[in-house]
């Protein structure tokens, strides 16, 4: 039999299934709907972890390059969008006063992460480690030549 349980979380609403191992999470908001499948052991509260790996994995295979011909500046745009989504979710975490915005949030946190070298800690560490097989994708700038 199916677990099931509903969260609500900003403007929509959050539906976990679980049955043995395999987890389903789908995401009901404004103009979307996601579902997202996988294994795991239901670690954290509510799959969060499963919903966490989506999120981190959605955003690494975002390309920009192609939007250029819509705005150009649609990533920065996109990247304020996301800095502001993490901003608000530290802030629900009731760490931050709540007249902060959310990017003075996310700004905040990452300078307190990074002026206690928490990205050296092996716990951390771990988490931002590069895959070393990974090629560089990396293009120069108008007038640089690329090493």
């Amino acid at each position: 039999m199916w677990n099931k349980k509903f969260h609500t979380f900003n403007d929509g609403v959050k539906l976990v299934t679980q049955k043995n191992k395999q987890a389903e999470i789908e995401i009901f908001s404004e103009g979307i709907n996601v579902t997202i499948t996988g294994e795991g052991d239901e670690k954290v509260f509510g799959n969060v972890d499963l919903s966490l790996k989506a999120a981190v994995a959605t955003i690494e295979m975002l390309d920009f390059k192609f939007a250029l011909d819509v705005d150009d500046n649609y990533a920065q745009k996109a990247h304020v969008q996301l800095l502001h989504a993490i901003g608000g979710s530290i802030k629900a975490g009731g760490f931050y006063p709540s007249e902060a915005t959310n990017l003075q949030v996310a700004q905040s946190f990452l300078n307190w992460f990074l002026e206690n070298k928490l990205d050296k800690e092996p716990e951390y560490a771990e988490l931002l480690k590069q895959d070393e097989d990974e090629a560089d994708f990396s293009f120069p700038l108008f007038g640089e030549e690329k090493n």
